[in-house]
């Protein structure tokens, strides 16, 4: 048996001192074999979705941008927002000064009576339903407070703590438009199906279980 080795030639090969160019390999395409119905029904189905995932991700990048360009502080748009509605933040902060001071208020007169200590529970349920009432912001500062013993008697620690999670939750329909307006579309567009209530509630918001198309 007989073996050949075949070795690259450098740029000082024996061919090219002699002027000859080295072989090259033609790049021959070969024809394509017909395709069958079938096939032809897969890659009509493969471009499809890659059509369907490519609006799915501009519909998603489209909401994020929406959600992007409202998450965003500004101090002049908000001062220009409520500079012209002076009802609304009159009225805003009297409800402020309403909650806090009720519950101020109880406790001054707690503490005329001398009976600071022995209603401390109530006291603290009374705060944590004003946090609560007031909605988000104070929720947030009620979730610090719960975090800080150095700061609050324990059994106002064991009220707050409430507000991690056990808050209330918003009315359905209105959770269900908020999803239907930040998506650009129906929920049934999107779901097959979807959880009646809700199953986890937050600050900011609250979860439902849903089942994509």
């Amino acid at each position: 048996m007989s073996t050949a080795a075949i070795s690259a030639m450098g740029p000082t090969s024996w061919g090219q001192r002699r002027g000859r160019h080295p072989p090259r390999a033609a790049l021959v395409e070969a024809a394509k074999p017909p395709r069958g119905a079938g096939e032809e029904e897969a890659v009509a189905r493969l471009r499809d979705s890659f059509r369907d995932r490519a609006d799915d991700m501009q519909a998603e990048a489209a909401a994020m941008a929406r959600a992007a360009d409202a998450s965003v502080y500004s101090a002049e748009l908000l001062s220009t927002k409520y500079g012209s509605r002076p009802l609304k933040v009159a009225q805003r902060a009297l409800e402020i000064f309403a909650g806090l001071g009720s519950f101020a208020f109880s406790l001054w007169l707690d503490q005329l009576r001398g009976l600071l200590y022995q209603n401390q529970r109530p006291r603290a349920v009374h705060l944590r339903n004003t946090f609560t009432r007031l909605g988000p912001t104070f929720v947030k500062i009620g979730q610090g407070l719960s975090t800080r013993p150095d700061l609050c008697p324990p059994l106002y620690i064991e009220e707050l703590s409430q507000l991690q999670d056990a808050l209330p939750t918003f009315p359905d329909e209105q959770a269900f438009s908020c999803i239907e307006r930040e998506l650009g579309c129906s929920l049934d567009s999107v779901y097959s199906s979807i959880s009646a209530s809700p199953i986890a509630a937050a600050s900011l918001g609250q979860v439902y279980k849903a089942r994509l198309n």
